[in-house]
């Protein structure tokens, strides 16, 4: 599609946008986005624009095609709830399928011949794209939740305020299972409070002899918890020892039971307020549906999320083997295609220029779409990847800071603003408020020390606000401009029951 003709289309829509550390070879769901078709909606969605600007990714999707595919199975749930389970199975089957063939690579990838290599890599993308396929229609919940919601729930339950139906709708989408953070928190807590005296008297970085075993075992089965889109990084014995320390540092031994129990229960907590919501409020069988389904991609969002990680960490682990072998750098082979890498690793060499990789970590458009049930790929570079992104982010304005509130602990608070885009090169002030464009898993650790959360992103069922309501401290998702309004050091206050963030004073 000829440039003109691809800003006419941009025109045609509103725009969901979402940014994070990435690089186009770990961000395999840019490929996918267009053929989730075959499991959710069947002709939607037609088109998905990644930029990639030196190893950040910005994507971006259609908000109109991604709420007409919630709508689509909303309806297709009321009549048969069963083909969402039926469709899970077969995810499961793709994830597991990630695991296997991932393992398979590490234990034998030395004794493989380069051709042994590209047909496991393409197994494994193969599985790694499926996943993707399947779970992109979740993403649809954050558009229905943000723009819809509010104004059913409105109509049908005028006699609450604001903030109660706000509540409520966190409360009843809310997922029904511990996530894989909570996991590892509960395993943590556990871990520093039986070993507190011993971890105290210790004041070193090194890792006792004592409690070594416990510290390598805990970050081996989290070795993807800080993978991202753009590399991974193993979780090691070493962060988990320092971890055990801070906690320790910040906690007394009560208090460090105490939040473990907490955790632990936690779910029984959630289903009985649930329980006690249905039983007050008069909800409609149409939108008591609408919460199911939100509960269900709740727990799967998070499911989908550590299988996310752990490809990531098992594409880290074919990329610095392949390199190897084709005597390409790491990031270069970060910015080549699917094909283009297995083309390198069948030729062992490089199948793309050097100056070609380089101009594409630069700046380029990945740019997906579907015309007549068709699936094209493009990469645009130069000129006409500068039209494109002014085609998307010139028609945003920068203007009052509001959005969806995800926890309101107190009704209002100020602090100074710390803007966070890549939590692994940011040393973050205990006390300030986070603005981010997303939280990820690798920002659990920023999140217990700040006083607020802000965020571009999300809905209900996103990341922060799920941690953001358990760490108990305001949280405003969605304002779409915050990081691009907020600047380190601001002074501003957090309205955290009509989710508006107001300048005080320039930092």
């Amino acid at each position: 599609m000829k440039i003109t003709k691809l800003i006419s289309e941009i025109g045609r829509h509103t725009w969901w946008s979402e940014e994070a550390p990435g690089v186009p070879l770990f961000c395999i769901w840019i490929r996918a986005f267009v053929e989730q078709s075959k499991f959710w909606h069947p002709k939607l969605p037609s088109m998905i624009i990644g930029f990639f600007k030196n190893d950040f990714v910005y994507e971006e999707t259609p908000e109109d095609e991604k709420l007409k595919i919630w709508n689509y199975v909303w309806q297709k749930y009321q009549k048969s709830s069963g083909f969402m389970d039926d469709i899970y199975r077969q995810w499961r089957g793709f994830a597991k399928g990630i695991t296997k063939e991932g393992e398979h690579f590490l234990t034998y990838s030395i004794a493989m011949s380069n051709e042994d290599v590209a047909r496991s890599f393409e197994r494994f993308a193969n599985y790694a794209t499926n996943h993707w396929r399947v779970t992109w229609g979740l993403e649809a919940a954050d558009i229905f939740t943000s723009y819809e919601l509010p104004r059913i729930l409105t109509k049908e339950l005028p006699h609450l305020d604001f903030q109660d139906r706000n509540n409520l709708a966190f409360t009843l989408s809310a997922p029904t299972q511990l996530s894989f953070m909570e996991e590892e928190r509960i395993n943590l807590l556990r871990m520093a409070s039986r070993s507190y005296s011993f971890i105290k008297a210790h004041k070193g970085r090194a890792i006792p002899v004592k409690i070594r075993y416990v510290c390598e075992n805990l970050a081996t089965n989290y070795i993807w918890f800080f993978s991202n889109y753009r590399e991974s990084v193993p979780f090691t014995a070493t962060q988990v020892w320092r971890q055990l320390q801070d906690l320790c540092k910040q906690r007394n031994r009560a208090e460090l039971i105490e939040e473990a129990h907490r955790l632990q229960g936690k779910i029984m907590r959630l289903k009985t307020e649930k329980q006690n919501l249905y039983r007050v409020h008069h909800i409609s069988k149409k939108l008591r549906s609408a919460f199911e389904i939100l509960e269900c991609w709740s727990d799967w969002t998070d499911e989908r999320k550590q299988v996310a990680l752990e490809v990531n960490y098992y594409l880290e682990q074919y990329v610095q083997e392949i390199a190897r072998r084709i005597q390409c750098g790491i990031w270069e082979i970060k910015y080549m295609t699917l094909d283009e890498l297995q083309n390198s690793l069948h030729q062992s060499r490089p199948a793309v220029s050097y100056a070609v990789l380089k101009e594409r970590r630069k700046f380029s458009v990945f740019v997906e779409l579907k015309r007549q049930g068709m699936h094209q790929e493009s990469i645009i570079t130069g000129r006409a990847a500068h039209s494109l992104w002014e085609a998307i982010f010139g028609m945003q304005k920068t203007g009052e800071i509001s959005g969806q509130v995800a926890s309101a602990p107190v009704a209002h608070m100020q602090g100074r603003v710390q803007v966070v885009l890549d939590a692994s090169k940011t040393r973050f002030k205990r006390g300030a408020i986070l603005v981010t464009t997303m939280t990820r898993p690798e920002f659990v650790p920023l999140m217990h020390r700040a006083s607020a959360i802000i965020t571009d992103e999300g809905g209900l069922t996103c990341h922060a606000a799920i941690v953001s309501r358990e760490l108990g401290i305001p949280c405003v998702i969605g304002t779409k401009i915050a990081t691009k309004v907020l600047k380190d050091g601001d002074l501003v206050e957090v309205d955290a029951t009509h989710g508006v963030v107001t300048m005080l004073k320039r930092g």
